[in-house]
Order: structure tokens, then sequence, then C-alpha cells
């Protein structure tokens, strides 16, 4: 798996990256879309305290309709259902749509 985009994945013309638990497609598209997730003001209010700067997942909160992207990271493109990998938090899907296929369901 990838923590971060990387020259090697995105250097041809295709934007498709690969494929979400529930069957939908994972697109790349470099700063053309801005994600509805936005960084926390003000301080923790438990531990480790401090600022919301982005060091920990939970100084981030979704803000629907602030961005192109919903809650998962996905839109509709082309006219199908689409999660997006993107350079800023979340960086990639947090959650899915569709239902997750049997593959990734521990037994």
């Amino acid at each position: 798996h990838y923590h971060k985009i990387t020259d090697a994945l995105i250097k041809n013309d295709n934007s498709h990256i690969g494929y979400a638990a529930d069957g939908f497609q994972i697109h790349y598209i470099k700063d053309d879309l801005k994600t509805s997730w936005q960084l926390k003001e003000g301080k923790r209010p438990t531990e480790p305290f401090g600022n919301f700067d982005g060091s920990f997942h939970q100084d981030y909160e979704y803000i629907e309709n602030s961005g192109d992207l919903d809650e998962c990271n996905g839109k509709l493109f082309e006219g199908v259902y689409t999660y997006f990998a993107t350079n800023v938090f979340p960086f990639f899907p947090r959650c899915h749509w569709g239902e997750v296929g049997q593959d990734f369901v521990r037994r």
C-alpha cells in the first residue's frame, strides 16, 4: 500500500490508480479537487493537548459542502461515483459508500 502519491504511480495520462474495497475506482487528479475535511481551529481538549496542527487525524473535521468531495473523499466523476486521492488530508478515501466485498472481510 502507499502512504503518498509517487511519481511512478502517476507518470501516465490515466488518473485511475486503483479500486476501493467496495469496488469503486480511486483516481488521483493533482490539485483539481478540494477536500471537505478542514483543520479545526483552537486547541485539543484532550491529550496530547496543544493546537490543532494536523499532526493527528482528530485535528480535522468534515464540513459538508466546503469542498468538492464528500466525507469519503469521493464524488460523481464522468457519471460514476468515484473516490479520489489528494495531496492533502485525508489523502485517500476515509469510508465506503458501497458494499465492501467479501474478499476484504476477515473470516
